[in-house]
């Protein structure tokens, strides 16, 4: 889906200086972390939660220049195996592959139900005008 032109840009931007090294910890607190030292709305999902704690550790140096983006795809998702991550229009959800499944096929449903509706209401218009 379309990210907002405000978060796209934040995206592309080099992390902050004070963002390229974390020493080991919680992916969950580095996200939240992150998210405050880059101004971009980071959602770390509930699902996440199902991922053992000790399993969740999570430390990195990257080069100065690494986007946001890089971070996440290159290092957070390529470490741990069962995140996905989902750009929404001003945030990004991190969540379990699982758990991504099952929101696309919400957001297919509800797209699938609008579909329905507008043909309905359209079908509807054209028995009125031929009468």
């Amino acid at each position: 889906s379309k990210v907002s032109p405000e978060l796209h840009e934040k995206l592309s931007t080099p992390l902050p200086a004070d963002a390229l090294k974390h020493e080991p910890a919680d992916f969950m607190v580095i996200l939240d972390d992150l998210a405050k030292k880059t101004g971009i709305n980071i959602v770390p999902h509930d699902s996440l939660k199902e991922v053992p704690k000790d399993q969740r550790q999570w430390g990195f140096q990257v080069e100065p220049g690494t986007t946001l983006v890089s971070l996440i795809e290159d290092h957070l998702k390529k470490k741990f195996k069962p995140v996905e991550i989902v750009y929404r229009y001003d945030r990004i959800l991190i969540l379990t592959h699982k758990a991504a499944a099952k929101l696309q096929a919400e957001s297919d449903e509800k797209a699938e139900a609008a579909n329905a509706a507008a043909e309905e209401n359209a079908s509807e218009a054209k028995i009125e005008s031929s009468e």
